[in-house]
């Protein structure tokens, strides 16, 4: 009797990625555009840069996830509203995986 395995159905889902270089504050921030859905972002800082700023913006307000991951050195992770000020941030030490969930109100 032959074997048969049954496969479960499985959906692939595709994440678009990016590559973009920050810019050195707030005000050259480029900008990652509207987004509707996940977004990877493949970016790294030089020897002279100590941060590096995006800009995005979402369709509706909700929730939202912003992860940094495949460090190399300590970073931080800042979530700032178009004024600048502070709505999160996650201080990981060493190469950990900075993470920041929450919801966006306004």
């Amino acid at each position: 009797m032959p074997f048969v395995e049954l496969l479960e159905s499985r959906r692939l889902l595709s994440v678009p990625s990016v590559g973009a270089d920050g810019g050195s504050s707030l005000a050259t921030a480029p900008s990652l555009g509207k987004l509707a859905g996940p977004l990877v972002v493949r970016n790294g800082l030089t020897r002279r840069e100590s941060s590096d700023f995006l800009r995005f913006t979402v369709r509706s307000l909700g929730n939202v996830n912003v992860t940094l991951a495949g460090l190399s050195g300590n970073a931080n992770l800042r979530l700032l509203n178009s004024d600048g000020n502070l709505i999160a941030s996650s201080g990981r030490t060493r190469t950990r995986t900075d993470a920041i969930s929450t919801k966006l109100n306004r």
